[in-house]
């Protein structure tokens, strides 16, 4: 597995979203669900590379299931504890 590398500002938008304090995100960069802070448009382009990174390394450690059973299906939840053990080891 390849280091996971995040920037400031991708660190500042998972942490976020764990806390729900922005809303449910979409590769359209449209928030829903009941929360509706506004993403700025820097912020649109970086969930959307983001969840690319992410989704490529899931597909790279074959960890669909692993996110599905462990993470209640959250990306970014399932990335954030990969990165954390990363910086650990």
């Amino acid at each position: 597995m390849k280091k996971i590398e995040l920037t400031e500002m991708e660190k500042n938008l998972i942490e976020r979203h764990l806390k729900y304090e922005i809303g449910y995100y979409t590769p359209k960069g449209e928030p829903r669900g009941l929360y509706n802070l506004i993403y700025t448009e820097d912020e649109i382009k970086c969930m959307n590379a983001l969840i690319s990174k992410a989704e490529a390394l899931e597909e790279e450690l074959d960890a669909f299931d692993e996110r599905m059973d462990e993470f209640d299906s959250d990306l970014l939840l399932w990335y954030w504890k990969k990165y954390q053990k990363q910086m650990k080891d």
